[in-house]
């Protein structure tokens, strides 16, 4: 399926199974967050954590108190997402397709 893939297609790919800890779970957040509504979500987030971060000041100097970063990419069974296909990512997918199913 990947051979046949062009630059700009557009894919959708679904999580067959649960995952592990460790590097597969990684890299399919990894490409989960190429997905535009994903990309947006986190964004987002990003742009509210910079406007909302409390601050103060200790020993003449600001402090920020930085809140954790959005999870908005979870990978778990069942997740669908859909992103444009470039030829960047075929190594990472090849290296993570026995838990994804591939669709144009």
């Amino acid at each position: 399926m990947l051979d046949t893939l062009q630059a700009g297609d557009t894919v959708t790919f679904t999580v067959k199974r649960n995952l592990p800890d460790g590097d597969v779970r990684q890299t399919v957040a990894r490409l989960m967050r190429n997905d535009p509504a994903i990309k947006k979500t986190l964004r987002n987030a990003q742009e509210h954590r910079r406007r909302t971060t409390p601050t103060h000041i200790r020993g003449g100097r600001v402090w920020v108190d930085r809140p954790r970063a959005t999870k908005a990419a979870i990978p778990v069974k069942g997740a669908t997402w859909t992103m444009t296909w470039t030829p960047i990512l075929r190594k990472d997918v090849e290296s993570v397709a026995h838990v994804l199913d591939v669709k144009k």
